[in-house]
């Protein structure tokens, strides 16, 4: 996942996708249902905590690659 994909979700732009949610999800592991439909609805919620998780876990794939 690029640092567009993660401004996506800090953004919460329309063109988030399905995929991109998957994604966040097996990056996290942890992360409910209610957070990612927070996300996916574009909620003003959306918490600095999750947009760093899924950065910090972009940052450490990008290092195994």
């Amino acid at each position: 996942m690029s640092e567009l994909m993660v401004e996506k979700y800090h953004n919460c732009s329309g063109e988030m996708s399905e995929l991109m949610i998957k994604e966040f999800q097996n990056c996290i592991g942890e992360i409910s249902e209610l957070m990612v439909e927070e996300c996916q609805n574009c909620s003003g919620e959306m918490s600095e905590l999750m947009v760093k998780e899924c950065q910090n876990c972009n940052e450490e794939m990008s290092e195994l690659m």
